[in-house]
């Protein structure tokens, strides 16, 4: 190889190596962008609320068994309320009904011989 070609392989090799270092430097530049901005909304927002994650992890699982309606009160109604959705899922389950799910109010319910099985989210 003559000296002059072995500079321009030299100078070609070096480009190649230093474009791989710009482009992963700024692959990581970006990544550590989009990090800092996700830890700053997160902490803007007030944090991750554990229990609402538990919430929605709870309506998906139970999803094949709730409606979403709207509860409009009812009168001559006894109300029973049960600690968790679980236990309102499995109850509505053992007597053949449907939960019903109104988001505005937070009510899980179901009704039976006026008998209002109830489950409140907050």
């Amino acid at each position: 190889m003559k000296p002059m070609e072995r500079m321009l392989f030299y100078h070609e090799s070096f480009l190649h190596n230093s474009q791989i270092f710009t482009a992963g430097f700024l692959i990581l530049v970006s990544l550590l962008i989009f990090v800092l901005i996700t830890a700053i909304s997160v902490r803007w927002q007030g944090g991750i609320d554990p229990e609402a994650l538990k919430r929605e992890d709870l309506r998906i699982e139970y999803k094949d068994w709730i409606s979403n309606g709207r509860y409009t009160g009812l009168r001559n109604t006894e109300m029973i309320e049960l600690a968790s959705l679980e236990d309102l899922v499995a109850a509505a389950v053992d007597m053949n009904q449907r939960v019903i799910y109104d988001e505005k109010s937070g009510i899980y319910f179901f009704v039976v011989n006026n008998l209002m099985y109830q489950y409140l989210e907050n």
